[in-house]
Parts: structure tokens; sequence; C-alpha cells
């Protein structure tokens, strides 16, 4: 029987398409320090609070990346939410 932490992409996205600051440091080549210091600062999309964590979707960090990494701001707009 496959466990459910063997289900996920090389360790890296849930089966919920969800992932964490850790995740998106290595996409931007920083350190989960600067993604969490990104946060308030609206460097990064809004994330998802799934208890007591924070988590993105990957599509949305995808097209974010692919769009430039506009600032949340901007990018809300740009996506028309």
């Amino acid at each position: 029987m496959t466990r459910k932490s063997e289900l996920k992409a090389n360790g890296d996205v849930s089966l919920s398409g969800l992932i964490d600051k850790d995740v998106i440091a290595s996409l931007l080549d920083v350190s989960p320090r600067s993604v969490q210091r990104y946060i308030p600062q609206g460097k990064v999309p809004r994330p998802i609070r799934v208890g007591k964590g924070l988590r993105w979707r990957l599509n949305e960090i995808l097209d974010w990346i692919a769009a430039g990494c506009p600032k949340a701001a901007e990018w809300q707009r740009l996506r028309g939410a």
C-alpha cells in the first residue's frame, strides 16, 4: 500500500496542488526565510491558511513567475480578482 507521503511529486507538491514556502523558495532560488519576509511586504501572492501553515496553489505560483513576479497587489489586478 502506498503511503500519502509517497504520493507527493518529488516530496514537494501535495496531492491538492498546494505548496509551502520551501518550494517557492526553491523556485525563486531564495531562502525560505526570504519568502516568509516577502509575505507582509506584498512581494508574493497571498497564501492560503491550512491549519497553522501557509500554502500556495502551484498553478498560481507558476503563472506568477511566468508573469515576472509582480507584487501581490499588481498580481491580483492582473488576475482580475
